[in-house]
C-alpha cells in the first residue's frame, strides 16, 4: 500500500478519535460535522485505493454507500456503548462490566458480519480483486480507528463490587 493511502488513513484515524472524544461534551451538531469530515477522508482514501474504472465505480459506489449507511449505525452503538462505560466508569460493578463487554462484542461481530456480506455484493458487482482492496483499505481505517479508541480508554477500574448475579 502507498504512503499516500497510509497517511490518508491516519487522518480519517485521527477525525475519529476527535469524533470520539468530542461526543462526550460536545453538542450533537459538532460530532455529525466531525462524522462528515471522516466520511469524505474515506471517500478520499477508498478512491485513491481502489482507483476505479469507470465501469467498476458505477457498480462499487452504490454498494457502498449502502454499507457506509450499515456502518454508521454501529458506529451509533459503539459510540453509545463508550459513553455508557465513561458514565459508568467510577462506579463499575461486574454486572455493568459484563453488560458492556457483551454490548462491544456485538457491536464487533455486527461490523465483521457486515464487511463480510459486503465483500460478497462488491465481489460478484465488480471482481474479488476489487473486494479484496476495499476490505483492506476498510480494515486498516478500523484498526486505525480502534487502535486509537484503546488507546484513549482507561482500563476498567479495578474496585470493590457486587459479585456478578449467577
Amino acid at each position: 500500500m502507498n504512503r499516500g493511502i497510509v497517511v490518508m488513513a491516519v487522518i480519517c484515524c485521527a477525525l475519529f478519535s476527535r469524533m470520539a472524544g468530542a461526543s462526550e461534551s460536545s453538542p450533537d451538531k459538532y460530532l455529525e460535522l466531525l462524522r462528515s469530515d471522516l466520511r469524505t477522508q474515506k471517500v478520499a482514501l477508498v478512491t485513491q485505493a481502489l482507483d476505479l474504472s469507470d465501469a467498476e465505480g458505477s457498480k462499487f459506489w452504490p454498494i457502498y454507500r449502502e454499507y457506509d449507511h450499515k456502518l454508521s449505525k454501529i458506529t451509533d452503538a459503539r459510540l453509545l456503548n463508550i459513553k455508557a462505560y465513561a458514565k459508568n466508569f467510577t462506579t463499575m460493578t461486574n454486572d455493568k462490566a459484563s453488560e458492556l463487554v457483551n454490548a462491544a462484542l456485538k457491536i464487533n461481530q455486527n461490523r465483521f458480519d457486515l464487511q463480510k456480506s459486503y465483500y460478497s455484493k462488491i465481489a460478484k458487482a465488480t471482481s474479488p480483486v476489487v473486494a479484496a482492496r476495499f476490505l483492506q483499505v476498510e480494515s486498516l481505517v478500523n484498526n486505525l480507528v480502534d487502535l486509537q479508541i484503546a488507546a484513549e480508554l482507561p482500563l476498567v477500574p479495578k474496585l470493590v463490587s457486587v459479585p456478578a448475579k449467577q
